[in-house]
């Protein structure tokens, strides 16, 4: 039996090429390692070779470093892209063109010009047209040089808007990542940028320089529960990240408005807020009344002074009224305080009744008495109320009036325009017996004076 080497040798005097071919690159190869070869044969190029010997090891360079025709070995390297320039990274000497390439580089072919800067870019290699595509395809060691350049800047949120304290970068055209702006003022965060919805998170999400401004909702009124009287107004604002009732009313001095303005939990507690109840009492006030013989009622358009005219009796309600002539009686507060009757929906109650004691002349008291309500500030004139009908007739059936402050009504016409009832320290009933005889004594009880709010 013949060896296996005798076979081949025999092969390689006949048709070499019957047993041996340079594998196709997209298909198996002859052999992979010496190993795989026969004793005394070595793996070159994908095929079993004998060095020095038959068959020829084609490009395997021999420890003498000349190859078989007596040249040097060349420089083979692998050119990937095909644009005839090798990978310096991928070489291998060899005594002719080797036709094997490594696994993953099927259709690869081996040139002795090495340079290639990407071998994996056909368009690049030296001497080729530089392209605005942020690569070197001239192989210089500079991409894209030799194009007018504009400034980009970093996007690392891919916002399309740039890090504004970023460095700009000198491009030809944008590359990924790059925008043509620095308006950013998070990088981080693609929910900020110039135009962005404002969020309440204490952040500027718009990049205005403001924080939580704008946000939907904001600056609308808003009660909040948790303080009391005036100081629950506000207006929605952001705090910590969330939307909060903010407050926008703070605790004053107390006035008579119907209103807690000191924030204590008790509405209108200022002193002399809605004056007193029972102006009768004797408690803090005064008593005083005068005939006015000057000054007919029809002229009563402004307070009586306490000096005018000549002294009448008025004590605990009871009045005593002589003579067919204008009549005075007060109650003033005591100590220079004042009342403050701004308070809402307070009404003066007024209730008055009478008894003729003695008179001189015909019995003659229809439309007899009609007394007019007088609030005043010193001798100054606060508010008038006129009644619009008998207010006390002949009889000894007493009346009983509610008069609104703010408005007048019930019978009673307010002639004050917009009265100012905050200084008020004087209340004067005024009245004149009409059509009356020339001498009369009546005792006019005032059965009820004082300020209430209307239930």
């Amino acid at each position: 039996m013949r060896t296996r080497r005798a076979v081949l040798l025999a092969c390689a005097l006949a048709v070499t090429l019957a047993c041996y071919r340079a594998p196709d690159a997209s298909g198996p190869y002859q052999c992979l390692e010496d190993q795989s070869c026969g004793e005394g044969m070595v793996c070159d190029d994908g095929l079993c070779c004998v060095p020095g010997g038959a068959p020829a090891c084609r490009t395997r360079v021999p420890e003498s470093g000349i190859c078989p025709d007596g040249s040097k070995p060349t420089l083979w390297s692998l050119d990937r892209d095909g644009d005839g320039l090798g990978d310096p990274s991928t070489t291998k000497p060899a005594c002719a063109q080797p036709y094997a390439t490594p696994p993953g580089a099927e259709g690869a072919k081996w040139v002795p010009f090495a340079g290639d800067c990407d071998d994996r870019d056909p368009g690049a290699f030296p001497g080729a047209p530089e392209l605005c595509d942020g690569r070197d395809n001239d192989c210089d060691g500079v991409p894209d040089d030799g194009l007018p350049q504009r400034s980009f800047y970093v996007d690392a949120d891919g916002d399309g808007a740039g890090d504004e304290n970023g460095e700009p970068l000198a491009l030809c055209a944008a590359r990924p990542g790059t925008v043509d702006n620095a308006s950013d003022c998070n990088d981080g965060d693609a929910q900020v940028r110039p135009g962005a919805p404002e969020r309440c998170n204490d952040e500027d999400d718009d990049c205005n320089g403001l924080k939580d401004d704008e946000v939907p909702g904001l600056g609308e009124a808003c009660t909040d529960g948790a303080r009391i009287g005036v100081c629950q107004a506000g207006k929605t604002a952001c705090d910590a990240g969330q939307v909060v009732c903010s407050q926008v009313v703070f605790a004053d001095v107390e006035t008579c408005n119907g209103l807690d303005d000191d924030c204590n939990g008790v509405g209108d507690d200022s002193p002399g807020c809605g004056g007193p109840a029972d102006l009768l009492s004797g408690v803090g006030v005064s008593y005083g009344a005068r005939k006015l013989t000057n000054a007919p009622l029809a002229e009563v358009n402004g307070c009586m002074s306490t000096a005018q005219g000549t002294p009448a009796v008025f004590n605990s309600g009871t009045w005593l009224v002589t003579d067919p002539v204008s009549q005075v009686a007060w109650v003033a507060a005591s100590g220079g305080t004042a009342w403050d009757l701004r308070k809402p929906g307070l009404n003066l109650r007024l209730g008055m009744g009478m008894s003729v004691i003695t008179f001189n002349g015909p019995p003659v008291f229809s439309d007899t008495l009609q007394p007019v309500v007088l609030l005043c500030n010193g001798d100054t004139l606060v508010a008038k109320y006129q009644p619009t009908g008998v207010k006390l007739p002949n009889s000894a059936t007493p009346f009983e009036d509610v008069i609104p402050l703010a408005t007048g009504g019930n019978g009673w016409t307010l002639v004050t325009p917009n009265p100012d009832l905050s200084q008020v320290k004087r209340v004067e009933l005024v009245m004149e017996p009409r059509d009356g005889p020339k001498s009369v004594n009546i005792r006019v009880f005032v059965t009820k004076l004082g300020f209430e709010t209307a239930p």
